[in-house]
């Protein structure tokens, strides 16, 4: 099994996560921690340390299915 890079749609990376992992596929997003500011407050959000990617382990017979 090798590890591939999915470039997915912006700010979709956490749905892209969980519905690989509900297929069975192992699934890396490493997120970060991060301040985010409204009008009325400031919130520790979790964003993913690379925009619009997810890292994939798998077969290339199961990679063929997912593309």
């Amino acid at each position: 099994m090798k590890w591939y890079v999915l470039y997915t749609a912006a700010r979709a990376e956490k749905q892209v996560e969980q519905r690989l992992m509900a297929d069975g596929v192992e699934v890396f997003l490493p997120l970060h921690r991060t301040p985010r500011k409204w009008s009325d407050r400031v919130k520790m959000v979790e964003v993913p340390l690379f925009s619009s990617y997810v890292f994939v382990r798998c077969t290339d017979e199961v990679l063929r299915t997912l593309t």
